[in-house]
């Protein structure tokens, strides 16, 4: 069954990750990020998404931008790091769970205002086991979008930027956006 509680758009862009284990034999890592929506009762995977993987670091920067469709009492946001391997299956680094994203209380995320600047937010990243060895931080920008302007209003960054914005988990499935936001194309 449902649920009437109404949806909001939330901005998570992963930026960077700093101080990861070393997985690799050469002492670096191919890092990537897989985002999950997921239901915060049965912990139902709803939809997902990877970031870019980059090579070689432990301290990779992807300022990587999605805008989540999400139910702040009934959903929770999962962020694992994982290092990338050809041949084997990928090594986990650790992970980030978002299970209060409302817009009160403990798992405050702040919205979207013009007179408004939000900062970053550092995340100490998770076992997912008592054997995981896990190290360092996730950087993230967290904030829901007003729903009476457009999701790209309040985008301040450099003109450059080569992050991209995907919608994710739109009804009735996702909507990529083709090219650099901000950017020439």
């Amino acid at each position: 069954q449902g649920s009437s509680e109404r949806t909001k758009v939330l901005r998570l862009r992963v930026l960077e990750a700093r101080n990861l284990a070393k997985k690799d034999i050469f002492g670096a890592s191919d890092p990537y990020v897989r985002i999950d929506l997921v239901t915060s009762q049965g912990d139902e995977v709803i939809d997902s998404v990877l970031t870019k993987t980059k090579k070689r670091t432990l301290n990779p920067r992807w300022d990587e931008e999605f805008l989540l469709r999400v139910k702040p009492g009934e959903h929770k946001i999962v962020l694992e790091v994982f290092d990338e391997n050809r041949l084997t299956r990928d090594d986990f680094l650790g992970r980030v769970e978002l299970d209060r994203i409302g817009t009160s209380g403990a798992g405050l995320i702040p919205k979207e205002k013009p007179d408004r600047t939000i900062p970053n937010k550092s995340y100490h990243l998770q076992p997912r086991s008592i054997r995981s060895k896990v190290r360092g931080f996730l950087w993230l920008y967290l904030a829901f979008i007003p729903e009476d302007l457009p999701p790209g209003h309040f985008r301040d960054e450099e003109e450059d930027s080569d992050s991209e914005q995907i919608y994710f988990n739109l009804e009735p499935g996702w909507e990529i956006l083709d090219g650099a936001v901000g950017g020439e194309g």
